[in-house]
């Protein structure tokens, strides 16, 4: 019996699912937005903008600012710091429907908008197991719920959440 050295194990693939990236229109142009149940927060990459404006359109039309809120801390999955640009409503058409969609604007790479939990539930999404109606989505957490990560436990504060986006 021999084994060839590029054949891999059926279950390869059952340590990554697929990413749950939807079309959605914003500023004149079809893009991927990812919805993110690890985010707490939605996030828009500086450069979507910069390449609304190169192609002409009136960005302001499609943005509505939100003051006083980039002062939040947000960090990444690796608790890396991410800089927060700006705070907006951004007009952004799915499924039929066109809502505005409150998030930050950081300078991450490529042109696909987070879709993070703070919105998902308003956007219509749902997440439930497949033996209960429970939207898990609607679930309210304890202040002072200890969220146990791959390499830490810490007790959370009720300002604090600990996510892929992370917002402190």
């Amino acid at each position: 019996m021999s084994t060839v050295a590029s054949e891999q194990p059926r279950n390869v693939n059952v340590f990554f699912g697929e990413k749950l990236l939807i079309p959605v229109r914003t500023m004149g142009m079809r893009i991927q937005a990812l919805v993110d149940t690890g985010s707490e927060t939605s996030i828009a990459p500086l450069s979507l903008f910069k390449r609304a404006k190169e192609t002409g359109v009136d960005v302001d039309t499609f943005v509505d600012r939100v003051p006083n809120m980039t002062e939040v801390n947000v960090r990444d999955a690796s608790g890396n710091k991410i800089e927060i640009l700006d705070s907006i409503k951004l007009r952004v058409e799915m499924y039929g429907r066109v809502e505005n969609i409150p998030m930050h604007v950081s300078k991450s790479c490529g042109d696909v908008i987070i879709l993070g939990t703070n919105v998902l539930q308003s956007l219509g999404f749902k997440l439930t197991r497949w033996d209960a109606s429970e939207n898990l989505l609607s679930r309210k957490r304890d202040k002072g719920t200890s969220v146990q990560g791959a390499k830490r436990n810490r007790k959370l504060k009720a300002d604090r959440k600990v996510s892929a986006a992370h917002v402190e």
